[in-house]
């Protein structure tokens, strides 16, 4: 062996008959010379950028740049200003040219500028609706509105990778490298969220309750299952007896909330008073009103299970599973005292959720991808689930390019179905990986995840 071992950096790619930098025959598998050969062979600068702190952020941001590029048909687009008609447009084109962000620009005649819950109903809570009525400044045109919105999210999806880079043991590649960061980061408004709730997360574990709560607030403002970490936030600050910083953590989470939803929920009417707007309730009603979708649902609900019996459904597992979960959590936490099970917890929450939801979105996979990241999967998990949802994705996608030919009933019956089967099995390895973590033994103590002295709130 060497006198000394080999950095990481200059060991890549040497072989074992290979001396080392003392003149000694070196028996160690990578040497300096070879790491040298090896990294100008696989293009130097970009070899270099790939293995740099930058490299994921860059990458990812690349990936970003092409999903909105995929989104050409949304620029050539010329037809009526109506949803219907816009829709139709991309699907002819590609399966992956559609957007929610531009099929609502239509929708809601975003070129008019209206203000979401007083002049029309949404179907997604506060922040979004904020977002959206701000990048509707450059409703010119759809173009000009889905670039300007693509672009901010981007730079949030970028935050994002650069956030889960910082938290040890993630394998931030899985994200930034993923096919979901080219297909999800501009199809919806995910990355409004998300960003918040990995913040949040990475600030829990911290010990940082006040700071978490409040940017947790703005996730769940934004896409509301992100409050599924909340129970396990306090829950660990409880067991460390710090319930100043459980009732700091809790109480800025529920004032950012209230300040947010606030001023859009309420409304004076005149001999009733303040009441409830109708079009900030608007997200809860069309959330409850949903019908089911592809999910576990459409293979094992009795034919007499309706919309309001599945929400029930629905609901009670998720609520069985979540106190469940928060015994486990607790159990785990009152053997190590780490912070750090909060993000095996959180993670299989929200598989949970995904999985006993009447609907999964295909952007939730951005969701799957992240925690896959966050926690370092093994490789072939996240990829066999980023072949799967690709899979599944075009799948679901093309079925509205062969809406009203006659094999379109044959599509749904011999492929979209059997497709959507395979998804829910994924989605329960997945949620089976996350529960290993959360039940198994973690890794050593870093000072990340010990609980930093002082005052919890912001």
């Amino acid at each position: 062996m060497c006198a000394r071992p080999c950095s990481r950096s200059a060991i890549y790619g040497a072989t074992s008959t290979s001396r080392s930098v003392h003149g000694r025959r070196c028996s160690c598998p990578r040497t300096h010379v070879r790491a040298r050969r090896r990294s100008h062979s696989l293009g130097g600068p970009m070899a270099r950028l790939i293995r740099s702190p930058a490299g994921p952020v860059v990458v990812g941001i690349a990936l970003m740049g092409l999903g909105i590029a995929l989104r050409l048909p949304v620029f050539d687009y010329a037809g009526p200003r109506h949803q219907i008609a816009f829709n139709q447009y991309p699907f002819d084109q590609s399966w992956a040219a559609y957007s929610d962000i531009a099929s609502l620009f239509f929708r809601d005649g975003q070129w008019r500028h209206p203000i979401p819950y007083f002049d029309y109903r949404l179907e997604y809570p506060v922040v979004t609706g904020a977002f959206v009525y701000a990048m509707s400044a450059f409703a010119g045109g759809v173009t000009a509105y889905f670039v300007a919105s693509a672009a901010v999210l981007a730079g949030l999806g970028a935050a994002t990778i650069a956030l889960v880079r910082r938290v040890p043991g993630s394998n931030v590649w899985l994200l930034a490298a993923s096919p979901a960061i080219v297909l999800y980061s501009a199809i919806n408004w995910d990355l409004l969220a998300l960003l918040p709730t990995v913040a949040a997360l990475i600030l829990y574990v911290r010990g940082r309750d006040g700071w978490a709560g409040a940017l947790l607030a703005v996730a769940v403002s934004a896409k509301l299952f992100p409050i599924l970490l909340l129970p396990f936030a306090l829950l660990v600050a409880v067991m460390e007896r710090r319930v100043r910083a459980a009732a700091a953590g809790a109480a800025t989470f529920a004032l950012v909330t209230v300040a947010i939803n606030l001023p859009v929920a309420l409304q004076e009417r005149a001999g009733s008073g303040l009441v409830v707007r109708k079009g900030w309730a608007w997200f809860y009603k069309f959330n409850l009103k949903r019908p089911p979708e592809i999910s576990i649902y459409h293979y094992i609900r009795p034919s007499s299970l309706g919309t309001a019996g599945i929400n029930r459904v629905s609901g009670i597992a998720l609520a069985v599973a979540l106190i469940a979960l928060l015994v486990i959590a607790a159990r785990r936490f009152g053997r190590e005292r780490s912070r750090a099970v909060l993000l095996p917890a959180f993670a299989t929450a929200l598989l949970v959720f995904f999985f006993v939801n009447k609907v999964y979105s295909p952007q939730y996979s951005l969701w799957v991808m992240a925690l896959l990241a966050l926690l370092g999967a093994p490789l072939w998990l996240a990829a066999a689930f980023a072949a799967i949802d690709l899979f599944t994705t075009y799948v679901g996608f093309h079925q509205f390019a062969v809406h009203g030919q006659p094999a379109h009933h044959n599509y749904i019956t011999g492929v979209l179905n059997p497709a959507g089967a395979v998804r829910e099995v994924a989605l329960l390895a997945v949620l089976a990986w996350f529960a290993v973590r959360l039940l198994g033994a973690s890794g050593p103590r870093t000072a990340a995840s010990r609980p930093r002295a002082g005052p919890a709130s912001p």
